[in-house]
């Protein structure tokens, strides 16, 4: 079996919710805390941040490197959400939206969170056909 190429960050889109009227009456289900903030998708290796819309955001967002750089060796991509948190841990779109229209990290700029919705690749290997269940399981 030939094996295949890493899942590049060019190749993703963001995982965005399903809008539904009601709420699933029975059976298993997970919901994600709305946060106000910029969606993301992060990639490990080579660092790289890409938005929602497909710019490059690297540069705008450059201490995510480091906080990113926590995670696990491996070329790994992430959906999630860009935030600026307030005291309390509140997310301000308004203090993002300023500090993202600079396009930069600055000094006095408000820091920034990366909020991880879901694994997309994991050392190069696409997860997005598997179970949210079954993600980090036999890695």
């Amino acid at each position: 079996m030939p094996a295949t190429a890493p899942l590049a960050l060019a190749d993703v889109q963001p995982m965005l919710a399903k809008r539904s009227l009601s709420l699933p009456r029975s059976g298993v289900w997970h919901y994600e805390v709305k946060m106000d903030g910029y969606r993301m998708l992060a990639a490990t290796a080579p660092f790289a941040l890409k938005t929602r819309g497909g710019a490059d955001a690297t540069a705008w967002f450059p201490e995510l490197r480091d906080a990113l750089a926590h995670l696990p060796r491996g070329a790994h991509i992430l959906d999630g959400e860009v935030a600026v948190l307030d005291d309390i841990g509140r997310s301000d779109f308004n203090r993002l939206h300023k500090r993202a229209l600079r396009r930069g990290w600055y000094r006095g700029a408000d820091p920034v969170v990366f909020c991880a919705f879901d694994l997309v690749a994991q050392s190069g290997r696409d997860l997005r056909d598997q179970p949210y269940e079954s993600v980090g399981r036999n890695s």
